[in-house]
């Protein structure tokens, strides 16, 4: 049981760092520099070829810029969209690409605001089962004159560790 709260923890919170980012057009082929993740949308259909397998009428391919020149990009893709609208990740590739062949290119950023809210998603949450489990705060610097000898719920439980009850 704990090992699936953890995993939907860790798939949440990879869902929610996911919605950080976007992509943003880039006005031209020749803005796009080493080391940038991009989309580039190809300006006709192109078949790919990696070992036995073909991606035919591919679109768009997805990776990040290892080479960028004057009239043409190297980029190492990690995923394509094909004309029916079908996203296949690949094996890591290696292609070569003229400027005349890539209709736009759109470059992967972090979008401040949904990160502003997700940070703020989490800390907010953070509070709330913080509270929940050590029993809220103090206003009065930690001289609670009524503290609640059982914060946890085992009074009157009938739980036992080692023979020996816990609760009152």
């Amino acid at each position: 049981m704990k090992g699936r709260a953890v995993r939907g923890a860790v798939m949440a919170l990879v869902f929610l760092v996911g919605g950080c980012f976007q992509y943003t057009p880039l006005e031209s082929v020749s803005q796009v520099r080493d080391g940038m993740l991009v989309r580039a949308h190809l300006s006709e259909p192109r078949e790919l070829e990696v070992g036995d397998l073909i991606f035919p009428r591919v679109v768009m391919a997805e990776g990040d810029i290892l080479r960028a020149e004057n009239d043409s990009l190297v980029i190492g893709v990690g995923g394509v969209l094909q004309e029916a609208g079908t996203r296949r990740t690949t094996p890591r590739l290696l292609l070569g690409f003229d400027h005349r062949q890539i209709q736009r290119v759109e470059q992967k950023t972090m979008n401040l605001g949904r990160t502003a809210l997700v940070v703020g998603g989490i800390g907010a949450v953070a509070v709330l089962v913080g509270t929940k489990l050590f029993g809220g705060t103090s206003s009065d610097g930690g001289q609670n004159p009524n503290p609640d000898p059982d914060p946890l719920g085992f009074r009157g439980a009938g739980i036992r560790i080692f023979g020996i009850p816990l609760g009152f």
